[in-house]
């Protein structure tokens, strides 16, 4: 099993384009790991591929990447740096669209015509409510989360996703500040987790939030994703890496399994 990090940033990306702070003007030209595209994976074994998650960068991504065909794509919530891109897939080809049934059920409703362009413009997309599955050697289950904004009052299903191959274990999620299925959580290879803000707040658990989940958990190796431009990245390594095996994603980072 091989993860690649398609994206490494959080809602605005890194550079953000009105902000003059050193990491958006000065650090993204000393190292290119600070260019931070919106928040996505790609998960291959053999020949599936599995992409979760489609915000504003999916198109450049997969560009990037030379892929020119996805088996399926996982949402993980509703918010625009995730879906942003689903038309994307109205030229798909056949893929499988699919997310847990709380959150497709929210979707569907605000997202009707979407779904309708889709399947007009691609005949051979399959949207529908994921349930857990092996796809060519990975069995792939969902994580259920919160993410709550400490300003609403709204309810935002939640998911992160568990990949599984033979003994290896890898789990992806770039946005809570509580998990629902911690036995889901336990013995991992690797924690892909929420880096977006450095306290907890805002609904993520943040670098520290997640630094203690590392602690509570021991995964074998953390990464920290969706990174906003609060620190460089070479500053975020050094600050991380001082509580264990744990390493600032960026983008085209490459974990094999």
């Amino acid at each position: 099993m091989k993860i690649k990090i398609l994206g490494s940033g959080g809602v605005t990306g890194v550079p953000r384009w009105s902000c003059s702070c050193d990491v958006c003007t000065k650090e993204v030209k000393k190292d290119k790991r600070n260019i931070r595209t919106r928040p996505s994976i790609m998960v291959s074994s053999g020949n599936k591929i599995i992409v979760v998650d489609l915000g504003q960068d999916f198109r450049q991504h997969m560009l990037r990447e030379g892929i020119k065909k996805i088996d399926y794509v996982l949402l993980t919530h509703e918010h625009l740096d995730h879906i942003a891109s689903i038309s994307e897939l109205g030229r798909g080809g056949k893929v499988n669209l699919e997310m847990p049934k709380e959150l497709f059920e929210k979707i569907k409703k605000t997202m009707s015509s979407r779904f309708l362009y889709l399947k007009t413009r691609n005949p051979d997309i399959k949207i529908n409510v994921f349930k857990p599955k092996k796809i060519g050697n990975i069995f792939v289950e969902q994580i259920a989360v919160k993410h709550e904004k400490d300003y609403s009052k709204e309810k935002i299903p939640t998911f992160g996703y568990l990949f599984k191959e033979g003994n290896k274990k890898a789990a992806y999620i770039p946005d809570y500040n509580k998990i629902i299925d911690m036995d889901k959580v336990r013995d991992l290879d690797v924690f892909i987790s929420d880096g977006a803000t450095f306290e907890s707040r805002w609904g993520h658990v943040g670098v520290k939030g997640s630094i203690e989940m590392y602690k509570k958990l021991k995964p074998k190796l953390m990464i920290l994703t969706h990174l906003n431009h609060f620190m460089s990245h070479k500053a975020l390594e050094k600050y991380a890496g001082k509580f264990g095996n744990i390493r600032p994603a960026y983008d085209g980072m490459v974990i094999e399994l």
